[in-house]
Formats: C-alpha cells, structure tokens, sequence
C-alpha cells in the first residue's frame, strides 16, 4: 500500500510558515518514519500542478530561507525586525531587507501588504521557471492505496477533488485532515473571501472522503454537525488523532546564530496571525492596563481585521519597550523564541485546537490562556498546567500578566503538566494513530 501525501498548496509555496503547514510537514515526516513497520509501501508527496497529481521531491516543500536570518533590534526606531545575511546576489532577499527597514519606519502597513504581495508573486514566478519537469514524476495509483490530504488548496478545490474522485473510481480511499468549521460557523472572524474558498473545498470534500481525520474532538464535532446541514444522507467515518510536538520538529538548533536584546527578559510570547479570532485586540487592552508585562507577538498580518491589527501595532506607544512583534519569522525562530520566552499567552476567541498550548509545554514554559472550551479540552486531554482567565476579559488577562511579570507563582487549572509529567505524544504517535485507523476503514 502506497499512501500519496498532497503538498498542493505548499508545492507552490514552500516559505510559508502557519499552523497548519506545521502540522504537515511534521506529520509527513513522522509517517515516513513509521511507515515501515505498518507495512507501508511508500509515503509519496504530490501536488496538483497543471490538471495532474505529480509526485514532488522534498526539497520542494522544504522552506529555503529559513536558515538564513537571525533577529536583532534597529536601533534608533521602536521597531523588531527580521534581517537577512547580505547577499547582493538575491533580488528577492534585497527587496525583503528593504521591506523590513520599512516596517521598521513606520510605512502604512497596506503599503507593506502590497509590497510583500509583489515580492511573492517575483518569488512564485522565479522559482516555477526554476524548476525543471524532472522533478515531477507522474502517479498511478493502484486500488488500496491512500490520498492524504491537509494542505490548503482551496483555491482549485473543483480541479482538486475531481482528480480525487477520478482515483476512488480505481479503488484508491482519501483521508481528510479537518481543523476546524470555524469558517462555518463563524463566518465574521474570517475575510470572506477566505470563507467562501474553505466553503468550497470542505463542502465539495464531503462526497469525496472515505475517512475525515479530525485535530480534536471539538473538530469532530463540529464536522459531523456541518455534515448533518449540508449532507443528512451521507454517514462518515470520522476520528479524533492527537497532535504532536517536539523539539526536534520545531528544527530549533542550540548552535543557530541569533541574538536577543537583553532587555527583553522576562518575556511573553504569543503566537498566531493578526486575524480577529486570535485575540490580539484582547491582549493589547490588557497589555495596556498592565505595568510590567512585556509581550512578544509572533505572527503574520494575514485574515480579518489584520492590517487595522498591524497598525495598532506599529503605533502602540509601547512597541519597542514592552511591545514587539515578528512578522514573517520561520519554524526555526520560533523554536528560538519559545525557548527563550518566560511564557506564553494564548489570547483566541476561537479555535481547532491551539498548537501552541502543547508547544509551550514541550519547551516546560508556563501557559496563559482565555477560558474557551477548545483549550480546556487540550488542557485536559494532555494534562497541561494551563492559567486561564475569564473569557475575553482584558481585566482578567493584565492581572495575570503582571502577576506573572512580578514573578509571582501562578496557580493552574491542572496540576500536571509544566512541573510535572507531560503527556504530549510526538507526531510519530499521530502517524502511527492514523495509520491504524487506515487499516480499519
């Protein structure tokens, strides 16, 4: 048995660095692993490229700058910002640097937007004519064999699926990986453009899927309850498998070359994009009404409500004293700063899951989080050390900052986890959970 593994969206962008590309890079990685002993054949990775499913090489889907950077302060501007190592050779890494020094000044961040915009679209370009046809192999899926996907090609989801169904009709099942039905359910947190897109793609998914993998049980919930609306007939199978984490699949290297400002100690770190569901508004309110927290924010300026985030942002009297943010930092920064940081706030008003619950206790750091039902059930599923406050409250969020700014031992919710015995698997536990759901379906 042949599992084909779709890498459709991050065939075609390699550098992208949110949540879900973490999940599957690092799941792929751990099938690879334990394959062998399931008695799998291959773990294949494909993309949709043209009007086919061509298997790729893993160079392809491997981020390319994200050996290249370190983060240090500009001096002189209240500004955090990513610099790349010189090299005149690269147009694209010059016109980056540039933009940085940009974001450091101040530019409007539409103005950056539309920059960043331009620079990708150079990026896309110039790495398509890079490639040669030799790196694409065509597939033939023989009957038995598995598609997994959980990339985000949404914008083909018509083309996508209809190459799906093509290969069900020669016997091969297709598993799904589901976030969340945020879009669904609450379409406001989203640009509509985006909701439309999801829309189109998990709804067209429901009569092409054999097998709907869900990242926790709330997911689960909510697929099954969208299913019933849109598709009352149809009966899935759909399961719950755990995330996972590891040091190692955060690729954080003790010998990397960065530096910190030593000021910045001690350090709250949040993790998420700009969009309006991930809280930032709350956090900032709280950042204001509190007189010692200092709050690193790591994140992309991506989805509703962003760039009016981003200009808050930038315009903060606190940015570049108590208030930083990182805008396009890779897997590998991030390890950094969550082995730096003292701990982590987590300020969403909705989630799938919330990865970076798990993350922080991996690297033993102390977790605050908005009392939202996703998080208590990761908090109690793993058995973390969460302190959670009132939900959606400012109030409640500064009095827990300062606390912890003063040092003050914080009381969790759980007992175990941070301080105790953690119980996050790692993502060859995932794989190994999907793999034998497979032989059961």
């Amino acid at each position: 048995m042949v599992i084909y593994y779709d890498f459709s969206y991050l065939y075609h962008r390699p550098n992208n660095h949110t949540g879900i590309q973490r999940v599957i890079r690092c799941l792929y990685s751990a099938l690879k692993e334990v394959s062998a002993a399931h008695e799998i054949d291959a773990i294949v990775p494909f993309a949709l490229v043209g009007d086919r499913f061509m298997a790729v090489s893993d160079d392809s889907i491997v981020p390319k700058s994200a050996l290249s950077r370190q983060v240090e302060p500009i001096r002189g501007t209240k500004a955090f910002v990513d610099v790349h190592r010189r090299d005149s050779s690269d147009p694209k890494a010059l016109a980056k640097r540039l933009l940085n020094r940009a974001r450091s000044l101040n530019v409007p961040p539409l103005v950056q937007r539309s920059a960043r915009y331009a620079i990708n679209c150079v990026g896309a370009v110039g790495q398509t004519l890079s490639r040669s046809d030799s790196e694409l192999i065509p597939i033939n899926p023989m009957p038995g064999d598995w598609l997994l996907t959980g990339d985000t090609a949404w914008d083909r989801s018509e083309q996508f699926w209809g190459i799906v169904d093509e290969w069900r009709g020669k016997g091969v099942k297709a598993l799904t990986i589901f976030y969340d039905a945020l879009p669904y359910f609450e379409p406001s947190f989203f640009l509509s453009r985006n909701v439309d897109l999801w829309r189109s793609y998990f709804l067209r998914a429901i009569s092409s899927t054999d097998l709907w993998a869900a990242i926790s049980e709330t997911a689960r919930q909510d697929l099954l309850r969208m299913i019933a609306i849109e598709a009352p007939r149809t009966k899935p199978f759909a399961i719950p498998f755990p995330m996972g984490v590891s040091r190692e699949s955060l690729g954080f290297d003790p010998a990397w070359p960065i530096e910190a400002p030593a000021d910045l100690d001690p350090l709250i770190l949040c993790v998420g994009s700009l969009d309006a569901r991930k809280g930032h508004a709350i956090l900032l309110d709280a950042l204001e009404k509190s007189s010692k927290a200092r709050v690193l924010v790591f994140g992309r300026d991506t989805g509703a409500g962003a760039q009016a985030m981003a200009t808050r942002i930038l315009r903060h009297p606190l940015y570049g004293s108590r208030l930083f943010w990182i805008r396009d930092g890779s897997d590998r920064e991030l390890a950094y700063w969550y082995q730096q940081c003292c701990a982590i706030v987590c300020p969403s008003r909705a989630e799938g899951f919330g990865l970076p619950l798990i993350e922080a206790a991996c690297y033993g750091k102390q977790v605050i989080a908005n009392r939202i039902p996703i998080f208590e059930e990761v908090a109690s599923a793993y058995e973390l050390a969460v302190c959670f406050y009132a939900t959606d409250c400012c109030e409640s969020l500064a009095a827990l900052l300062d606390r912890f700014a003063l040092g003050a031992e914080l009381q969790a919710d759980l007992k175990a986890g941070v301080g105790g015995t953690i119980h996050i698997p790692d993502w060859t536990v995932s794989a190994r959970q999907l793999l034998k759901t497979l032989s059961l379906a």
